[in-house]
């Protein structure tokens, strides 16, 4: 009878003692439609509790999408003031992609990679169509862009004055010589599972020198329709990737500056995966996926309020690195005992989930105006005594 062995080999970073941690200059980014759903969703968060997004500019963001189509999340009356400005969204598009694609020998920086042949998709304006090969082609598109759109963010969330805001007017402190960046996207879909490893690394490209903490949240396929094509094959080859870079290789690219690089791994310090099931094995449906998308938004949030709890999880991340450089290793035998194969992984993955008790201000804002209406409304017709009142008005409107 075959025998297998499992074998945790422990790293050498030793545990330290959690301690309240204070909150970083952060950049927030989003990749492809569940990245930019969640974002806004951060930033209803942060409208609710500090009354504008401009009164916490140490926290940034920046949204890149290969569809350009305007995201609800069902804010109500606060749509306008949660929505992506000009520089807060970047949309990887490209009218014409046949014109790298079919003349790939004058773009030797785009043919190592990118599939010969391939022509499914010739304009790329509402998402990239379930081909990751078409999201990195985006990417590469608008590096430049995007690479300005790191350093312009940066610039702002480490600006001494700013900080100097959020100290004054939310009593919390932070360090301008650290940068705390998340990237939030799926991997079901071809814009998250193409994109996000050029841009994880670009992020440590961009800040290398820097006191830097990258943290990955990636949403698992199974999450999204199950009869959506590819999906499971695009979150298969992403986590592959994932794998591969953060266990000691170097990602190896050359972008658009024709400057080849080899930038150490991994992508990220933490890395977060977040499926459709819990510990406790109860799962949530395609259709109540918002439930996920809130409770990643509120997860991301609480870095940034006042409270203990807020300190505390701040301090256990840095505690999680202790166990992040542990490899499992597998001994698989066979029936006389001889090793047939070792395999190792590695431990840097985790998870999160999170049970809160909110207050839904956007909808008692909104229930309170159309009551104060109505009463308004109520009031002119009994000073006029024309005999009208709100309910007459609403039926009459609508009948």
């Amino acid at each position: 009878m075959a025998t297998n062995e499992r074998l945790i080999i422990r790293g050498r970073v030793e545990a330290q003692e959690i301690q309240q941690a204070p909150v970083k200059p952060t950049i927030i980014l989003g990749i492809g439609g569940t990245g930019g759903d969640i974002l806004l969703r951060i930033r209803k968060r942060f409208f609710e509790r500090y009354g504008s997004l401009s009164s916490f500019p140490i926290v940034s963001y920046l949204w890149l999408d290969t569809d350009a189509t305007e995201k609800d999340i069902g804010a109500g009356v606060f749509a306008d003031q949660i929505a992506f400005s000009n520089t807060e969204k970047l949309m990887t598009t490209m009218a014409d992609t046949t014109k790298v694609t079919s003349d790939l020998n004058n773009h030797p920086h785009i043919k190592q990679w990118f599939y010969p042949g391939l022509t499914k998709l010739k304009t790329m304006t509402e998402g990239a169509g379930q081909i990751r090969a078409y999201s990195r082609l985006g990417f590469f598109e608008h590096y430049t862009k995007i690479r300005n759109a790191l350093v312009n963010a940066s610039q702002k969330v480490r600006n001494i004055e700013n900080i100097k805001a959020v100290f004054d007017k939310h009593k919390l402190d932070a360090n301008p010589n650290e940068l705390q960046v998340f990237i939030v996207f799926s991997v079901a879909g071809g814009t998250g599972s193409g994109m996000f490893l050029d841009l994880a690394f670009l992020v440590k490209d961009v800040f290398k020198g820097t006191a830097l903490t990258s943290i990955g949240v990636i949403v698992m396929p199974g999450l999204f329709n199950p009869n959506e094509e590819r999906i499971f094959a695009n979150g298969y080859a992403a986590l592959k990737e994932l794998e591969y870079y953060s266990y000691e290789h170097d990602f190896e690219v050359e972008w658009p500056d024709m400057v080849r690089r080899e930038i150490p791994g991994p992508p990220f310090n933490y890395t977060y995966l977040i499926d459709r099931n819990n510990l406790s094995n109860t799962a949530v449906e395609f259709a109540n996926r918002d439930v996920i998308f809130n409770m990643v938004a509120e997860n991301i949030f609480k870095d940034f309020t006042q409270s203990d709890f807020a300190g505390y999880k701040r301090g256990v991340r840095i505690n999680l690195d202790q166990y992040l450089v542990d490899l499992f290793a597998f001994h698989h035998r066979n029936e006389n005992g001889d090793s047939v194969i070792d395999q190792r992984f590695i431990t840097r993955y985790g998870s999160f989930g999170m049970a809160s008790i909110t207050v839904p201000a956007d909808r008692i804002e909104q229930a309170c105006a159309y009551k104060l209406a109505a009463d308004v409304v109520d009031h002119w017709g009994s000073l006029s005594n024309a005999g009208f009142n709100a309910a007459s008005l609403t039926e009459e409107v609508i009948g």
